[in-house]
C-alpha cells in the first residue's frame, strides 16, 4: 500500500514548511488528487491516522479535492474529459492524447492552530 508512504510523505512536507514557526498543531492539510495518480483516498486517510499519531500533524483533517481527469488530442486540439479511462479522442478518433491534468497528487494548502 504506497498510501503509507504518501502519508509520510504529506507529514514530511508539512513539518518542512512549518518548521521554526510557532503553532500548536496542523488542523487540516488540503490535497488535489487525480484519478491517474493512484491514490485510493480512504488508504490515505487511515494511514495519514497511522503516520500522524504523536506529532503535530495528530488528528489532521485531510480535505481532498478530487480532479477530474482532462485529455488533449494531439492531432485535433480536442480537449476532453474521457469515459471509462478510454484514451480516444471523440472528435477525430486519434489515440495520441496528452495528459491535461488528472495524474496530480499536491499538498496545496496547511492550515495550522496557532
Amino acid at each position: 500500500m504506497h498510501e503509507i508512504s504518501l502519508a509520510e510523505d504529506i507529514r514530511r512536507i508539512a513539518e518542512g514548511v512549518l518548521a521554526g514557526r510557532p503553532f500548536k498543531r496542523v488542523v487540516r492539510v488540503r490535497l488535489k488528487i487525480g484519478p491517474l495518480s493512484g491514490v485510493n483516498v480512504d488508504s490515505l486517510r487511515f494511514a495519514m491516522g497511522i503516520v500522524a499519531e504523536g506529532t503535530p500533524l495528530d488528528g489532521v483533517e485531510l480535505d481532498v479535492d478530487c480532479l477530474p481527469l482532462q485529455l488533449s488530442c494531439q492531432e485535433c486540439a480536442t480537449v476532453f474529459e474521457p469515459k471509462e479511462f478510454e484514451f480516444t479522442c471523440p472528435a477525430c478518433g486519434s489515440t495520441r492524447i496528452k495528459v491535461i491534468s488528472g495524474d496530480e497528487m499536491d499538498v496545496e494548502n496547511i492550515e495550522i492552530e496557532e
